[in-house]
């Protein structure tokens, strides 16, 4: 594909677990592996900054963000937001599910949580999306993202990986079924058809 930072689209980190928006972390499981997000959405020439992890939810297609601060930084709490850029898929930010919380550690704010609906969307490939926050600089602030499109930066979230067996029309037809788990190209949003009981692309 050619959306997306550098070619890279990404799973969410978990899928239907209870994420209750608190400002707390403890429903969020494992922390050990998200979507890195950079100063200035730029992976190329700036430092990382935080770290974005995405829960989807399959059956009512609500997707839940959490943005944490790597070691070393703090956020501002403000300018917190998820954005399609897809003008043949909705366009502009995705409606939140209830408000924004921010997550504290003392009086500094280390990260923000909160969930989003993609009901209104068609496709299980949100191909060019950013997820935002702000934080604090000696000198200021400054933004933290997964990418901005000013460095062909902008990331793809790939939601087809819902935890159950997919029958396509075609595999339907040839009486068999396909493996998700077994999707070529995983992760990278690229448009798999079942035949019969094997993936083609």
């Amino acid at each position: 594909m050619t959306d997306g930072r550098n070619g890279t689209s990404y799973f969410p980190t978990s899928t239907d677990r209870n994420i209750i928006i608190d400002g707390v972390l403890t429903d969020w499981g494992d922390l050990s592996c998200g979507i890195p997000m950079y100063e200035a959405g730029n992976p190329f020439d700036k430092d990382r900054i935080s770290t974005a992890f995405i829960n989807w939810d399959c059956a009512t297609k609500t997707l839940c963000i959490l943005v944490k601060a790597d070691t070393g930084y703090y956020l501002t709490g403000t300018d917190t937001w998820f954005k399609n850029y897809d003008s043949d898929n909705g366009g502009g930010n995705f409606a939140a599910v209830g408000s924004l919380q921010n997550i504290h550690d003392g009086p500094n704010v280390i990260g923000w949580e909160g969930c989003f609906s993609t009901t209104s969307y068609t496709t299980g490939c949100l191909k060019n999306v950013e997820i935002n926050a702000n934080f604090l600089k000696p000198d200021g602030s400054g933004t933290t993202s997964t990418g901005k499109s000013n460095v062909n930066a902008r990331i793809a979230l790939d939601l087809t990986n819902c935890p159950t067996t997919t029958t396509s029309s075609s595999s339907a037809s040839a009486g068999g079924v396909c493996d998700e788990s077994e999707r070529p190209n995983a992760g990278k949003c690229e448009e798999a058809i079942c035949v019969g009981s094997s993936w083609v692309l």
